[in-house]
């Protein structure tokens, strides 16, 4: 028997009374569905999934509901890696290096990072920045790596169950320097004295030093 035919999709009917249903065995085929599944928890048509009853209600009549909840269901979309800067700079010793990467999925899949990326680097959990999925990538060079520039490609695939489109893969150069051999000042504005004799008095006076 076509599976079909022999799924007993239900749907119901969202009213203050206690729940009615009606058995719609055409529905798979009408509403574009891939089985009982597609709206039930099981075969039999036990319960309903989050989102099947307000979409049976639709304006748009029960098929054109239920029609629009299952492609929704059933449509995925690339994911999407932010740009990053395309030059970054590191010095052996200090702060490590910490470059966000923020992914946009329209379904809101869970994903891993992959790519080509210096040894002994580190990706944080998954955390929340400006309203999307962000991973730092952070790594501190050794002293062996100074001197010299690493390559950075880097990309996202998702990871939930049946999906696993990969995104675009965002490039960039790292360049590592030596750790410094001394207390670095900054400093913004140098002054000096200078003597004056005036009335054989002795006064000072400050003047940028040029």
């Amino acid at each position: 028997m076509d599976k079909f035919l022999s799924c007993t999709l239900v749907t119901a009917l969202l009213t203050t009374l206690p729940l009615t249903a009606s058995a719609r065995p055409e529905f798979p085929a009408l509403t574009g569905a891939s089985g009982c599944t597609a709206c039930h928890f099981d075969n039999l048509g036990s319960g309903f999934k989050p989102g099947v009853l307000e979409a049976a209600a639709s304006p748009k009549g029960e098929i054109a509901g239920l029609r629009d909840f299952i492609n929704a269901q059933t449509k995925n979309t690339k994911p999407v890696l932010h740009a990053i800067n395309s030059k970054w700079d590191i010095t052996v010793g200090e702060a490590p290096l910490v470059i966000p990467l923020q992914v946009t999925d329209a379904e809101d899949d869970t994903f891993d990072v992959h790519g080509t990326a210096p040894s002994g680097f580190k990706l944080s959990s998954v955390y929340t920045k400006n309203n999307l999925p962000t991973v730092d990538f952070k790594w501190s060079p050794t002293a062996a790596q100074a001197n010299k520039t690493y390559p950075l490609k880097l990309y996202v695939q998702e990871n939930s169950k049946g999906r696993n489109l990969t995104s675009n893969t965002v490039n960039a150069i790292i360049q590592v320097w030596p750790a410094r051999t001394g207390t670095t000042k900054n400093i913004t504005q140098f002054f000096v004295a200078k003597r004056a004799m005036e009335k054989q008095r002795i006064s000072y006076f400050r003047q940028p030093c040029l």
